[in-house]
């Protein structure tokens, strides 16, 4: 009884604790009421008190309902009372005197009444919360996991300085003072069992003060701080009814140490950062875990630091080295809790794996030989590494020396997808250190062989957007919301020869996307541009294209239609037309699918139609299999492929294929 009664009172962690009545072998519902109306409930609980009754179960058992199951236990207990005195004690679900359980499983009952009542994470100190508190028992559990009493027994300090409503500073006051986590509570489940000895719960609580009195004697120095200073006030007055005046202070991270000065020469950090999942998106939270890691570094070298993060790449965005790592559930969010102790190792070693390494060697060829050409020839946006290694089956892309757009192929079915997620987290590690960027700066999307329709559908919300430049062009890309950045790379050389070739023409780009092959007309000199496409999305896409190259979108012509159901209705000609058509297409507004294979020859002639003499048709599609059926009888035809693909691009030669096609001036 009073190890029960000691464990209700002293256990940091425990959520209850259960009592056990019985146990019998149950395999319908009928067994669990024929052995509690039997059971001698009178000796448990007065009739005076009230009561409520769950169950649970382990395992599937069609027979058994856990709903129904509750029902009988309930049955059971009040006909019981009613077999002895003839009366029933009321049930109360949601503040009963007494909580009874049953559990199955195996074929086994065992019925228990629940000692500790409310969950013993209640302490009675949290009256105000913050955003998504930590409870109290799993914050025990942590300072317990990072050797928290024996540092305070070492007068070691400890400050957390993401403290929120202060749960974790007062579990460690609590800890460091030996104070009961239950001795301000008032509710138990045990006081109205008739098993209780309240001269024995007297003595423990009488043991419980005097030993946090003593306590309190020697509280190392200890506290939090946070940005936010509503939150603040929730802290202190929750450490005041904790019984304790902690140092709760309202500073950001890097004016901690300038403002308030050192803490204590040693001591531990342990902490509840924001990660991504419920106080604000993931996306640029590495650079406040960069600070973490510098505040700890330059500021505390020598305390030990635990910080609880929902993935292990936000521990690695501290630019520290973890001596341990240990995984736990806060609520349905699987986390880890890194510790940092070991001050000869706090720098982060770089290091993959031997085919990381592999990796790193191709990227650092590519590198070399890329980054020259492309300082040379003035490119600031382009391809660094093609799906080189079987391995590292991706394509990165490296825009304005600031992002990398990274696009996974599909691995065949064959492929672990738990190994090629490795493969990719060790590629952004080894980004990271070769290309020194953050990890916010590296884009991951995987890429799929698919219709052009599904590849230009929105993939995510974000709206960020980023300008790059071009040949003395500028456009916008958007590197999370669709699977494409809004440019196609590979097609540089064809739209420098559209600018050189623009002036004083009308243009017509069909499947035109986000027009930047209409922009390169546009600055180029072209009197008329017309971009045609279904998408009314990219179509303004297009048109903040043209307004970031300061050209009216209103002189031009933006027009949302199908290009081929489009072109047998127009009736103007153009001097340059460029046509870059998906290869595969499944758009409402067509009778049937777009094949690119099937259909060319029809596109081309309708095009070739609406091409003023001794104009330019400029075709090109990414179809790995394609081949050319198109015969252009009256004019000159030439596949330009070798040209078409730059530099970057080299290492695949068939990442696209094109031609042009000139119209004859007339005698």
């Amino acid at each position: 009884l009073e190890l029960g009664l000691r464990a209700c009172l002293w256990s940091r962690v425990a959520s209850r604790v259960f009592l056990e009545l019985s146990s019998f072998t149950m395999s319908k519902e009928e067994h669990l009421y024929d052995n509690m109306v039997e059971y001698s409930w009178e000796k448990i609980f007065s009739l005076e008190s009230t009561f409520a009754c769950r169950f649970t179960m382990r395992g599937q058992n069609p027979i058994i309902n856990p709903r129904f199951a509750s029902l009988k236990l309930k049955d059971a207990v009040a006909d019981r009372f009613r077999k002895v005195y003839d009366s029933r004690p009321n049930v109360d679900r949601e503040n009963p005197d007494i909580n009874i359980s049953g559990h199955w499983e195996r074929d086994k009952c065992r019925i228990y009444i629940d000692l500790s009542g409310q969950p013993l994470s209640v302490r009675n100190y949290r009256k105000d919360k913050g955003i998504a508190p930590i409870r109290e028992n799993l914050a025990a559990a942590l300072l317990l996991r990072s050797h928290w009493p024996e540092k305070a027994k070492e007068g070691h300090g400890f400050w957390d300085p993401f403290c929120g409503s202060g749960t974790i500073v007062v579990e460690a006051a609590l800890m460091a003072a030996d104070q009961a986590p239950g001795m301000l509570r008032r509710r138990w489940g045990f006081k109205h069992w008739l098993g209780f000895d309240s001269d024995l719960w007297n003595d423990l609580m009488i043991e419980a003060r005097e030993r946090a009195e003593k306590g309190k004697e020697n509280l190392p120095p200890m506290g939090g701080s946070d940005k936010d200073d509503q939150v603040l006030s929730k802290a202190e007055g929750n450490a005041r009814r904790a019984g304790f005046n902690l140092s709760f202070l309202h500073s950001p991270l890097d004016e901690l140490i300038e403002k308030h000065g050192p803490i204590v020469d040693k001591g531990l950090i342990l902490t509840n950062p924001p990660y991504g999942q419920r106080l604000e998106e993931r996306h640029g939270l590495e650079g406040l875990y960069k600070s973490l890691g510098d505040f700890y570094l330059e500021q505390l070298p020598i305390w030990e630091m635990a910080i609880i993060t929902s993935e292990r790449e936000l521990s690695y965005a501290t630019g520290l080295r973890a001596q341990g790592v240990h995984r736990f559930d806060n609520g349905s969010l699987s986390c880890e809790l890194s510790h940092f102790s070991d001050p000869a190792n706090h720098k982060f070693v770089f290091h993959v794996s031997v085919s990381g390494e592999q990796f790193q060697n191709r990227l650092d060829k590519n590198l070399s030989r890329i980054q020259r050409w492309a300082e040379k020839n003035e490119v600031s946006c382009y391809r660094i590494y093609d799906a080189d290694l079987p391995d590292y089956n991706f394509a990165l892309d490296f825009y304005q020396g600031k992002w990398i757009n990274l696009q996974e192929y599909v691995p065949p079915g064959i492929v672990d997808q738990k190994q090629t997620d490795k493969h990719i987290r060790e590629a952004i590690e080894v980004l990271q250190h070769t290309l020194k960027l953050p990890k916010s700066s590296i884009y991951v999307k995987q890429r799929k062989s698919q219709t052009r329709s599904i590849q230009y559908d929105r993939q995510d919300h974000k709206g960020q957007r980023f300008r790059i430049a071009e040949n003395g062009c500028y456009g916008w890309t958007n590197f999370q919301d669709y699977l494409d950045t809004g440019i196609f790379l590979d097609h540089r050389p064809i739209r420098k020869y559209i600018k050189e070739h623009a002036k004083d023409t009308w243009f017509l780009n069909l499947f035109s996307y986000t027009a930047t092959a209409s922009v390169a007309a546009a600055t180029g000199g072209a009197s008329l541009c017309v971009s045609v496409d279904t998408s009314t999305t990219y179509l303004d896409w297009g048109k903040d294209n043209f307004r970031v190259n300061k050209i009216h979108p209103q002189d031009h012509e933006f027009i949302k239609d199908d290009a081929m159901a489009w072109l047998k209705k127009e009736k103007r000609s153009y001097h340059m037309i460029f046509v870059d058509p998906p290869t595969f297409s499944n758009n409402s507004t067509q009778k049937r699918k777009f094949d690119v294979q099937k259909d060319h020859i029809n596109l081309l002639n309708l095009c070739y139609r609406r091409l003023r003499p001794g104009g330019t048709l400029i075709f090109s599609n990414n179809f790995r299999q394609f081949e050319m059926q198109y015969q252009c009888r009256d004019g000159e035809m030439e596949e330009v492929t070798s040209w078409s693909i730059p530099e970057d691009f080299s290492r695949g030669k068939r990442i696209h294929r094109c031609w042009i096609i000139k119209k004859p001036l007339k005698d």
